[in-house]
């Protein structure tokens, strides 16, 4: 990381079509912290600490501190774009300018730091659902016959046994599970866990599926939690 250049967090958000992730751009790691803790503690948040690596996983919704180097040319990035994501600016100062500035550059909100926990995952939460609408859906948990998955707790069961999935495997059963007997396509599924912006490999889905299959003990031969739809995509087995 060069001088003055901010470092990005990135924070998983469940929800119904999979994970919306947050993305905090800020070199103010306490500040970075507090959304952390903000969205983990408040809201029950699946939260995947630690440094944005630029892979390719688009966010849903972005947050930059306004205090931060470069700031303004970081939100235009975002705002600007052939396909702008909600952005909320982040601030310490009770200076007008850089939030005429922000809001001139198309930054949907501002909260001025610090501030209740709470009220910060309210209003995260409330610009994803005007930004997403109905496709925007809090879940807890999902139970398709004895597969089970928590996402407050993020945990995944099948019968008397707790799989250990990765993030990406577990947003990708939780896209199935939550849309159980009904045929979801690979696109779909791509779009759910890495967002339209970026498309990862097109048989990344496949790769994930695979894996997965392997710790549920599933057979593509003779699913019992997920099937393949030929040339369609897949389905969670409904019980």
């Amino acid at each position: 990381m060069t001088k003055g250049e901010a470092s990005a967090m990135v924070i998983s958000w469940t929800r119904l079509l999979g994970t919306a992730r947050v993305t905090i751009h800020s070199h103010d790691e306490a500040l970075a912290r507090l959304v952390d803790e903000a969205l983990h503690d408040q809201a029950r948040l699946s939260v995947d600490r630690g440094l944005h690596r630029r892979d390719g996983t688009a966010a849903h919704l972005v947050l930059v501190d306004l205090d931060s180097p470069h700031s303004i040319e970081t939100l235009r990035t975002y705002t600007q774009g052939a396909t702008p994501i909600p952005t909320i600016a982040l601030t310490r100062s009770s200076d007008l300018q850089p939030r005429l500035a922000a809001f001139a550059n198309g930054v949907d909100d501002v909260i001025t730091v610090p501030a209740a926990e709470a009220e910060i995952a309210a209003r995260i939460r409330a610009l994803l659902r005007r930004s997403y609408g109905a496709r925007l859906s809090f879940v807890p948990s999902v139970k398709v016959g004895d597969l089970e998955i928590d996402v407050m707790e993020n945990r995944v069961r099948c019968g008397e046994t707790a799989p250990e999935l990765t993030s990406t495997e577990q947003a990708i059963l939780f896209v199935l599970a939550s849309n159980a007997g009904q045929t979801v396509s690979r696109e779909s599924i791509r779009r759910a866990v890495w967002g339209a912006a970026e498309a990862p490999p097109s048989n990344i889905v496949d790769r994930h599926v695979r894996s997965l299959r392997s710790k549920l003990g599933d057979s593509w031969r003779a699913p019992r939690y997920i099937a393949t739809v030929r040339q369609a995509g897949y389905r969670l087995v409904a019980a």
